[in-house]
């Protein structure tokens, strides 16, 4: 009962500092509530593991004092310029009264979320990637009250991927440090929470553009994606990931309609915590960006203003990911996946060597298009959505979100044209077991193009 206690009073200091982040942010404007815990939560666990890192920097103890003292000092300021939150009216309750489909909506929501959280506290950390990669790591901090001075040098050369971020480690050790022991059924709570943070402003994204119903069908739609809701349990950074990805891009297009730059911000610092949560993070940013530029040419044509906030942007993010890419670079951490020279120019000369690897990456990609135990028929309704409404998806504001999209998948596919191989070893042993994982990253912006295009068309009348 006691670790019980320590772990809801762990999940509410990582919300509140979280919404001290949102709240410098955002400064006086308010967000629905529900949302603002969503992102608390994320932001929390987000800033936590980044001060935990500027610790190990500086050679400071990341005790919880150290952690917690400079949000002592900033959450009371908040508090006091922050303003009030206004009541909902009456009229307003009334007006937004829920139906009986609106419940059975809610019902199905709520069913998905349940057996997330009972998936993942049924029975403690058992995957591969989870315990070898993520919870060894993070027992390593707990007992070293922190991350170790030659950790990066020496400790984690011995662990598989040793070049992947330590969000997810340093977020399991906080927990931990929490609770006072090693426990490892309770810490699997972190990400069903995320699932949660994902649906909530997933919701809130939709319903700003669409109206409730629309929302509440397509935030349904996407919680059910049997794959999806699978990762939110098993304790893989991916669905931390995808959490970042879907928050940033979301905000990303409600700066393109509003331009008003503290979504711009926002968005920067979700991603900034991709990149700080998977090496996949950064081809994310990417795309994000070249759509941002994009949209800076083609919208803002002649102002100097729109170039220098997609520097801004590009700015805050690195600030975020690049001390991490310094640290990889500086002591040759290792991907055994990509390999340390996947991404030099070398290796995209050699990638017209390897053309031969395209037929089985489109074979592999087809399996999860057309895969309804994974996915439902989420990616059978984008394509056909895509092939009836193929000039419309390229013009307006959708063609950012297609293009994003297609971006996403194409630089996904190419990575395995990228991949060294040893000789004779076949590319679809990588992409059988890695591929459902990347498609879960840009799930969320699949349903999103979907909802966009049925409203766009009138095909929910509703």
């Amino acid at each position: 009962m006691l670790e019980i206690i320590r772990l809801i009073l762990c999940l509410a200091v990582t919300s509140i500092i979280g919404w001290c982040v949102l709240s410098l942010i955002l400064y006086k404007e308010r967000k629905p509530l529900f949302e603002e815990i969503a992102l608390s939560y994320g932001l929390g666990m987000g800033v936590i593991t980044l001060e935990a890192m500027l610790f190990w920097f500086v050679n400071l103890k990341p005790t919880l004092f150290n952690i917690l003292l400079p949000w002592i000092i900033i959450f009371p300021i908040i508090i006091f310029i922050k303003p009030k939150r206004q009541g909902v009216s009456l009229s307003v309750r009334v007006r937004e009264r829920l139906h009986l489909f609106d419940i059975f909506l809610l019902s199905g929501i709520a069913i998905e979320v349940f057996y997330s959280f009972f998936r993942a506290l049924i029975k403690p950390l058992e995957s591969y990637d989870g315990i070898a990669i993520y919870a060894v790591r993070a027992k390593v901090f707990y007992e070293a009250g922190g991350i170790p001075q030659d950790f990066f040098n020496v400790i984690t050369k011995l662990f598989p991927n040793s070049s992947y971020p330590p969000l997810l480690p340093i977020s399991e050790s906080w927990i931990y440090a929490f609770m006072g022991n090693f426990n490892d059924l309770l810490v699997k709570i972190i990400f069903p929470l995320y699932f949660i943070a994902i649906l909530v402003v997933f919701y809130f994204a939709l319903k700003e553009l669409f109206g409730r119903r629309s929302a509440l069908i397509f935030t349904f739609i996407l919680a059910a994606i049997p794959q999806f809701n699978k990762f939110s349990s098993i304790g893989y950074a991916d669905f931390i990931l995808t959490f970042y990805f879907t928050a940033g891009f979301l905000y990303l297009f409600n700066w393109m309609r509003t331009r008003r730059v503290r979504y711009l911000i926002l968005s920067a610092v979700l991603l900034g915590l991709s990149c700080w949560t998977k090496t996949e993070g950064w081809a994310l940013f990417l795309a994000c960006a070249f759509i941002l530029f994009l949209f800076v040419s083609l919208n803002l044509k002649g102002e100097r203003k729109g170039y220098l906030k997609l520097i801004l942007f590009i700015s805050a993010v690195l600030v975020i990911g690049l001390p991490w890419v310094h640290i990889v670079d500086t002591v040759q951490l290792e991907n055994e996946a990509y390999g340390s020279g996947t991404f030099g120019l070398n290796r995209l000369f050699t990638a017209f060597l390897n053309l031969d690897r395209c037929p089985r990456i489109a074979y592999e990609f087809q399996k999860q298009f057309f895969g309804p135990k994974k996915w439902n028929i989420i990616w059978i309704i984008f394509l056909a959505l895509f092939a009836l409404n193929l000039k419309k998806a390229f013009k307006g504001e959708m063609k950012y979100i297609t293009l994003l999209l297609l971006f996403i998948i194409a630089g996904y596919g190419s990575v395995y044209l990228l991949m060294p191989l040893k000789e004779s070893e076949p590319i679809n042993i990588y992409i059988s077991t890695s591929l459902s994982r990347l498609f879960i990253h840009f799930t969320p912006l699949c349903v999103y193009w979907v909802a966009s295009v049925c409203k766009k068309r009138g095909y929910l009348e509703i």
